[in-house]
């Protein structure tokens, strides 16, 4: 008996590892999951040409964000700055934090723009149109 539960909770383990609910589905080689598959499987029908051209718009939106990316950082520091304070000033954590909203908002025009630039140029759908920054944007990395 003992002999025939080991051998279904080996193979209720190698069902898991080999099924839909392995590592890869909660952040692959680029945080996205195994749902970048498809994605990945439109940008190798582009030609040679047209992967260097999104390969350059990726890069270009990229380094857009990072300035956008670093102020939202400098803004939760300055805000955990100010809850550390012995007397915490809430007119100036709702300040940064207003700030900081403002800047998540830029944020989010810059990626459906990359979107919608990807889909016309290369007719890749790259994200969920309106899904936005939930979840703080860091989806399901490791």
């Amino acid at each position: 008996m003992k002999k025939l539960i080991i051998l279904g909770m080996a193979l209720s383990t190698m069902a898991f590892a080999k099924g839909n609910f392995n590592n890869d589905n909660f952040g692959g080689k680029d945080g996205q999951g195994k749902g970048t598959q498809g994605k990945e499987m439109q940008v190798s029908t582009l030609t040679e040409a047209q992967q260097k051209e999104l390969a350059t718009v990726r890069e270009t939106h990229q380094k857009a964000m990072a300035p956008l990316m670093l102020s939202i950082q400098e803004k939760d520091l300055a805000i955990k700055k100010e809850l550390l304070a012995d007397k915490i000033n809430w007119t100036k954590v709702e300040s940064l934090t207003k700030e900081k909203s403002d800047i998540e908002a830029k944020m989010e025009v810059q990626m459906l723009k990359n979107q919608v630039e990807i889909k016309e140029k290369f007719g890749i759908n790259v994200g969920g149109f309106g899904m936005g920054m939930k979840g703080n944007g860091k989806g399901m990395k490791k």
